[in-house]
């Protein structure tokens, strides 16, 4: 379910703290101590929580983007509403509400993001959140997507990954694939 979530997130809105690990120069592979690592045939590279180190239920994807464009930022929340309702619909039956709770927008050192995080309801009863975020330090774009049980650990697994994300373009040029 989780593989599926986040794989329809970052389908539809495509239409840096403990537990990071430096990277490792053979193959190009970074792990993130207690996160599972695997890559989808589309190129997507997922970490699902694995450990004590992280909160069970979990998932951080990544993949990089041919470009990133960044609209203003109410442009980009109304566009995350609509984002919202193809979920529900994608979802065949299984998403009944889907929230956005805050969208916002960086500028740092370079680094341009946007993110917004979302509480999704299901129809069986339980609530997930999800931190999603295009970034961009002008010549790399990736689009990174985390789930979890709450908001603030969504937020805080997005935070973490982040970094990690724009290393691995700089350590091979493109993120690793196994």
């Amino acid at each position: 379910m989780r593989r599926y979530l986040s794989a329809l997130a970052v389908a539809v809105a495509l239409s840096a703290s403990p537990g990071l690990a430096p990277a490792r120069a053979q193959g190009v592979a970074i792990e993130v101590s207690g996160w599972e690592r695997s890559t989808a045939a589309t190129g997507t590279i997922y970490y699902r929580c694995g450990g004590a180190t992280c909160a069970p239920g979990s998932t951080v994807s990544y993949r990089p983007q041919e470009r990133a464009q960044f609209a203003p930022l109410a442009a980009f929340r109304a566009q995350h509403e609509l984002v919202n309702q193809r979920m529900i619909t994608a979802s065949q039956g299984r998403i009944a509400r889907v929230e956005t709770v805050d969208a916002s927008e960086n500028d740092t050192a370079g680094q341009r993001s946007q993110s917004v995080v979302k509480i999704i309801e299901f129809t069986d009863g339980r609530r997930e959140a999800m931190a999603t975020s295009i970034v961009s330090d002008g010549t790399r774009h990736f689009s990174i997507v985390s789930t979890a049980p709450s908001q603030v650990v969504a937020q805080t697994n997005l935070q973490t990954f982040l970094p990690m994300v724009m290393l691995s373009g700089h350590i091979g040029g493109k993120p690793p694939s196994q």
